[in-house]
């Protein structure tokens, strides 16, 4: 899980270096297609296309849909926002997608889950407020790509019991490349051989990433792994460090800080009320 955290931050930062030359649009387009390459044969292997053709449904296209303009909002967002504050203020998305699973799943949510939320929204205030006169349009990019991710994830939750998580993880990707393919061509740039090579780059690191998150969920239990996501934040800030020189203030590691603070807390609440419920079994 680590090594993913580690890579996931990378795909940012070669895109962020391609979001100064290319549009949004292309660099995903690159970044989808070069996943789907991947993941396509990997999980016609083990399941099959009947498993992919029977996901070909409205909701698997909805889905796309959020994952298209989670990572176009992203991508545009990193051309003037930092790596660290982008991926900080990203991290939005636990609070939205806990507002949606009571509104949509009418699940329960407790005083202490809550509480972490809004501690979580008050860190990603204080770095959106540090880095807003700065990054100004960029983050609003960001915040952006936080409700898409938040919808994406609410739509996964939706279909995860029906698909296999090589199909789930594979749908967004395929259909998102033909979604991308008509804003990608209209705001084509031929680039050169390396530039190319580099936008595959960002879709095979996301893939292998992708990957290994999933090995991590099927080899330990999710109250554990979940909060190692929290070190993508970390890796950000290195990367925008060593690649752009880019050194946060004050303010903003004590944002991080209480955004990871709050996704620890939540992850050790979730564990705790799992091992209670398996406790009452």
């Amino acid at each position: 899980m680590l090594v993913a955290m580690a890579l996931m931050p990378l795909s940012d930062a070669l895109a962020k270096h391609l979001v100064t030359a290319f549009s949004a649009e292309q660099v995903s387009l690159f970044r989808n297609a070069a996943h789907a390459a991947i993941l396509l044969p990997i999980t016609i292997a083990f399941h099959g296309w009947r498993a992919i053709r029977a996901e070909l449904k409205l909701d698997q296209v909805l889905r796309a849909a959020c994952f298209v303009l989670m990572t176009v909002c992203y991508v545009a967002g990193l051309r003037w926002t930092p790596l660290a504050e982008a991926m900080a203020t990203v991290f939005l998305f636990p609070c939205l997608v806990l507002i949606g699973s009571v509104v949509f799943f009418h699940e329960k949510v407790g005083l202490g889950r809550w509480g972490a939320a809004v501690i979580g929204l008050a860190g990603v205030t204080i770095v959106a407020g540090a880095s807003f006169a700065e990054a100004g349009l960029g983050l609003l990019w960001v915040l952006a790509a936080a409700l898409f991710t938040a919808a994406y994830m609410l739509m996964t939750k939706a279909v995860s019991q029906r698909a296999p998580t090589l199909v789930l993880g594979l749908m967004p990707a395929l259909i998102g490349a033909l979604l991308l393919l008509p804003p990608g061509l209209a705001a084509w740039r031929t680039p050169s051989l390396f530039a190319a090579a580099l936008m595959a780059l960002v879709g095979l690191i996301a893939a292998a990433a992708h990957l290994l998150i999933v090995l991590a969920y099927s080899k330990a239990d999710a109250s554990l792994v979940a909060p190692l996501a929290y070190t993508q934040i970390i890796m950000a800030t290195l990367y925008g460090f060593l690649l752009f020189g880019d050194a946060p203030a004050l303010s903003t590691w004590i944002g991080i800080g209480i955004i990871m603070a709050s996704g620890v807390f939540m992850a050790a609440r979730e564990r705790k009320a799992s091992t209670g419920a398996t406790g009452r079994r």
